[in-house]
């Protein structure tokens, strides 16, 4: 609905409580939500009600430098190749 909407207009009032208030069914979900960063949907009598989405942003990676320390030198690399490629030839 965008922010020109405020919660008093819309009759809408905001409730924080806590995972130890909630069942063990919830609050394994909610850490499963949390962690993954997917949504849920809720169903009552085959009609969504309600959408649980993660509240903690998801880390992005950098594109740039991701992969370092990730590879292994095996030999030496700057030595010659003893056999002349293909290419050459």
């Amino acid at each position: 609905m965008g922010s020109q909407w405020s919660d008093a207009v819309l009759g809408v009032s905001k409730m924080t409580t806590t995972t130890s208030d909630l069942p063990e069914i919830l609050q394994k979900l909610f850490l499963e939500i949390g962690e993954s960063h997917q949504s849920s949907m809720v169903m009552h009598e085959g009609h969504p009600i309600v959408v649980i989405t993660s509240a903690i942003p998801k880390k992005t990676r950098p594109s740039f430098g991701f992969m370092k320390g990730t590879g292994e030198i095996l030999d030496d690399l700057i030595a010659p190749v003893e056999q002349p490629w293909d290419v050459l030839q």
